[in-house]
C-alpha cells in the first residue's frame, strides 16, 4: 500500500511543471556541451542587461546626490557653530584626538612586543602569510601542449594553505588575518587648541579613512626567546606568543628576518593613523535619531579598499575600540538625508577624504569617481551581453543548416577547429557593433524616468536603425 502511495506520489512530481533553471539543468544533461553552451549564454545575456541597468541606476542616484549637494552645502570651521546644525556641511580639519588600539583584547599576546604603550589610530590592520609549497601550472609543447603541474616555495596568505606533504596541516588558532577598530566616538577633528569644540565621526565615515601605512610599532631586532616549532615537531597548533617572534621592521616573523622556512608565519601590520580630514556630511548635535540608520549609503568592498560609487550600505559594524567613550565633542558628522521629488531618488551624502581637500576639489573628485565606475560596468555589461552573440555568429551557421555541430562543442569544449585567429578577431568585432543598437536601447529605457530627453535622444536612433533594417 504504502508503495502504491509512493509511485504515485512520484508521477504527480513529474507532471508538475519544473522552474526554469531546473529545466535549464535537464537540458544540459540531455545535450551535453551544446546545451551547457545555450544556457551559459542565456545567463551571460541576462547577467549583462541586469548590469547595465543597476549601473544606470546607480550613477543617477549618486549624480543627484552630487547636484544636491554642489547647490545646499555651507562651509563650516574647525570650531563647530551651533547654527550649522541640521545643515549639510563641509569641514577640512586636523585630526585631534585618535584612541588607543593596543587596549584591545585582540593584541594582548604581541604587546610586549610595542615600541610605545599606545597604538593611536582608526584601524590596526594585519595579514598573516606562512611559507609554503604552492603551486602552478604551465603548458609545454607548441603543437600537441601538455599541463604540467610544479611546486614553488613563497610566502602565501595563510587562507590559501595547500595540501602537500611537508605544508603545515595546522596553523596556530590566533595566526589568522584581522583588525582593531576604534570607536568612531573616540575620533575627533577640529582645532588642536580646542579639540571639544570640534566634532566626533560616524562610524561610516571612519571606515572611509584611508591613511595606510607600514609603521614602526615594534621593537627593532628582537630575536625569539622561545623559537616556534618547525611543522616537523609537536605543538603546531597552539597559540602563538610574543616570545615566539622576530621583530623585523613592521613584520613579525616565527623565522629569522635573514631567513625562512617551510611553515614559518610572518604577521604584517598596517596603522591607519590619519592627520588631517575633508568630510562632506550633516553637522547634528545629539540627540540623533536618525543616525546609523539610513541604508542608502555606499559602501566598500573590503577593509580600507573604498571607492565611492559602487553598492549600498547596511550600516552595521562591530564596536571600535574603547567600547565606550565617556567625553568627546558634542557635534556630529553624520549622514545627511537627501529630499528628492517624486520618482528621484538618491544616496545620503556622507564622504570623508584624507588630508585638506576643499569643497569644490571633493565634488570633482566624487564626480570622477562616479564617471569611473559608470563605464566600468557599462564595459563589463556591453562585454557580457555581446559574448553570445559573438558565439552565435561564429558557430550560428553550423547550428542552423545542422551541419558540423561538432563545431560548437569543439569551440567551448577544447578541441581543435579549423577556424582562423582573423575570422574570429572579425566576428569578435562584428558582435560588439551589432550589440551597440541593443545596449543603447537599455540605457535609454533606464534613462526615462529622470532624463528624458537623453533617453530619447538614445532611443531615436535605435529605433531608426531597426526601422531601415526592416524596410
Amino acid at each position: 500500500m504504502e508503495r502504491a502511495e509512493d509511485e504515485d506520489e512520484d508521477e504527480e512530481e513529474q507532471k508538475r511543471p519544473k522552474a526554469p533553471l531546473d529545466q535549464c539543468m535537464d537540458f544540459c544533461a540531455n545535450r551535453g556541451c551544446k546545451g551547457c553552451v545555450c544556457c551559459w549564454l542565456a545567463t551571460f545575456f541576462n547577467v549583462g542587461v541586469v548590469v547595465l541597468m543597476w549601473n544606470e541606476y546607480r550613477f543617477v542616484k549618486f549624480d543627484n546626490t552630487l547636484t544636491y549637494v554642489t547647490d545646499n552645502v555651507k562651509q563650516a570651521g574647525c570650531e563647530a557653530d551651533p547654527a550649522l546644525n541640521g545643515h549639510l556641511v563641509h569641514v577640512a580639519c586636523p585630526v585631534t584626538h585618535l584612541p588607543d588600539l593596543s587596549r584591545s583584547p585582540d593584541l594582548d599576546w604581541v604587546r610586549p612586543l610595542l615600541v610605545d604603550e599606545e597604538i593611536k589610530g582608526s584601524d590596526l590592520i594585519w595579514y598573516v602569510e606562512v611559507y609554503q609549497w604552492t603551486s602552478y601550472s604551465h603548458t609545454v609543447g607548441r603543437r600537441r601542449t601538455t599541463t604540467v603541474r610544479e611546486w614553488k616555495k613563497e610566502w602565501r596568505g595563510v587562507d590559501q594553505l595547500e595540501f602537500h606533504r611537508e605544508n603545515p596541516k595546522h596553523v596556530p588558532p590566533n595566526a589568522r588575518p584581522g583588525s582593531v577598530v576604534a570607536n568612531p566616538d573616540a575620533i575627533w577633528i577640529g582645532d588642536k587648541d580646542a579639540p571639544m569644540k570640534g566634532y566626533h565621526l560616524s562610524r561610516y565615515l571612519r571606515r572611509q579613512i584611508l591613511h595606510l601605512g607600514f609603521d614602526q610599532v615594534f621593537h627593532s631586532d628582537v630575536k625569539a626567546k622561545h623559537p616556534y616549532a618547525s611543522v616537523q615537531t609537536e605543538g603546531y597548533g597552539k597559540e602563538l606568543e610574543a616570545d615566539n617572534f622576530y621583530t623585523c621592521g613592521h613584520i613579525l616573523s616565527t623565522a629569522p628576518c635573514d631567513d625562512k622556512f617551510i611553515g614559518a608565519i610572518r604577521f604584517a601590520f598596517q596603522l591607519v593613523q590619519p592627520e588631517h580630514l575633508s568630510i562632506l556630511a550633516m553637522q547634528h548635535a545629539p540627540p540623533s535619531e536618525t543616525a546609523e540608520h539610513d541604508s542608502r549609503r555606499l559602501t566598500q568592498f573590503s577593509v580600507k579598499d573604498f571607492a565611492h560609487g559602487y553598492a549600498e550600505d547596511s550600516g552595521s559594524e562591530r564596536v571600535g575600540v574603547p567600547a565606550e567613550v565617556k567625553s568627546f565633542p558634542p557635534i556630529k558628522l553624520e549622514d545627511f538625508d537627501i529630499p528628492m521629488g517624486f520618482l528621484s531618488t538618491s544616496y545620503d551624502a556622507e564622504f570623508l577624504y584624507d588630508g585638506h581637500v576643499s569643497k569644490d576639489e571633493m565634488l570633482e573628485k566624487l564626480t570622477g569617481e562616479n564617471l569611473f565606475a559608470l563605464w566600468l560596468w557599462r564595459f563589463a555589461g556591453y562585454t557580457a551581453i555581446s559574448l553570445p552573440l559573438f558565439v552565435l555568429l561564429t558557430v550560428g551557421p553550423a547550428l542552423l543548416i545542422d551541419f558540423a555541430s561538432f563545431v560548437v562543442e569543439s569551440l567551448l569544449c577544447g578541441v581543435e577547429i579549423d577556424t582562423t585567429g582573423c575570422v574570429l578577431c572579425i566576428m569578435w568585432m562584428l558582435s560588439w557593433w551589432l550589440t551597440l543598437p541593443l545596449f543603447l536601447l537599455i540605457i535609454g529605457f533606464c534613462w526615462l524616468l529622470v532624463r528624458p530627453l537623453i533617453a530619447i535622444s538614445l532611443m531615436v536612433p535605435c529605433a531608426l536603425l531597426v526601422y531601415f533594417l526592416k524596410g
